[in-house]
């Protein structure tokens, strides 16, 4: 899309018309993040929120009826924000996207995602990493779309004047995809999930087979994994590592089998037989009558 400043206005909205014409959008209240229909392989889900972060009001105008605010804030201080239920936009154009479908196709706000028709959005910018460099705003400066709002209904501004609504919350529907967390970032807990998805990779489950595979025991260096195959259980143990795109990568794959030994308690074991002494003794005298504690 081209927007340039000798265009004229009808020029501006035939250049919009065709964006929205190319990008196959489906506009309506409920849709702002206005997804392209293309199917895309990373995506994990469609899902429908509300964006749970701390956006707040910056300034109302109780005289015009006006609110101004972040309607959605993506960047702090260079930092991607994770919102409250894990999600992040890390690329500005579909902020932006959002910001722009928003106001080609709805304009209106509700209350509590409930009522709907109670303001009427009156500005908007969305504020990317271009446009603050094009505008000379500090590198700490938020990237996000800043909003303004009409109050339409009276209730609803009276109850913004008593402090009961001190902030934003966007409503819409999107496409959630998985953003692969990198070895360093990964819990135990993260890594045990990702050696049992590539070691289903080697091994398929298949019911019809009665074939399994699941990570008996691991370090960051080698895993031992257990392998069913007809009611049969093998132990393999394998060296494994992260390459550089973030995939594990095995080793030879050695088949070994579970030993248990027993060995002799030692005194550092942490079993102090003075200091039980000590306890028991403590307690018969409280007892009395020479009574042992059972």
């Amino acid at each position: 899309m081209t927007i340039k400043a000798s265009m004229t206005d009808e020029e501006i909205i035939a250049e919009l018309a065709k964006y929205k014409w190319e990008a196959n959008v489906v506009y309506d209240e409920n849709n702002w993040l206005g997804e392209d229909d293309d199917d895309d392989d990373d995506v994990e889900e469609e899902f429908e929120k509300s964006l749970d972060a701390d956006i707040t009001i910056e300034k109302t105008d109780d005289k015009k009826g006006l609110v101004f605010g972040w309607a959605s804030v993506i960047k702090k201080n260079g930092e991607v924000i994770v919102d409250r239920q894990g999600d992040v936009i890390e690329d500005d154009w579909e902020m932006e996207k959002a910001a722009y479908n928003f106001v080609m196709s709805c304009r209106v706000g509700g209350e509590e995602h409930v009522r709907k028709g109670v303001s009427t959005l009156v500005e908007s910018m969305a504020f990317t990493d271009e446009k603050c460099k094009a505008l000379g705003l500090p590198d700490d400066f938020p990237r996000g779309w800043w909003t303004g709002w009409k109050i339409t209904d009276e209730t609803v501004m009276k109850r913004m004047k008593a402090g009961k609504y001190t902030g934003f919350s966007v409503h819409g529907r999107g496409k959630r995809k998985v953003i692969a967390k990198s070895a360093d970032e990964m819990t135990n807990n993260d890594k045990q999930e990702a050696l049992n998805q590539a070691l289903k990779a080697l091994y398929p489950s298949s019911p019809a087979l009665n074939r399994w595979v699941y990570v008996r025991d691991f370090t960051d260096t080698w895993v031992v994994y257990s392998l069913e195959q007809g009611g049969v259980y093998n132990y393999f143990k394998a060296d494994w590592s992260f390459d550089d795109d973030n995939n594990i990568v095995f080793g030879d794959h050695i088949e070994v089998k579970s030993k248990t030994t027993f060995v002799k308690k030692s005194d550092d074991d942490g079993y102090d037989a003075d200091a039980i002494d000590d306890v028991l003794s403590r307690a018969k005298k409280k007892l009395g009558n020479g009574r042992t504690p059972r």
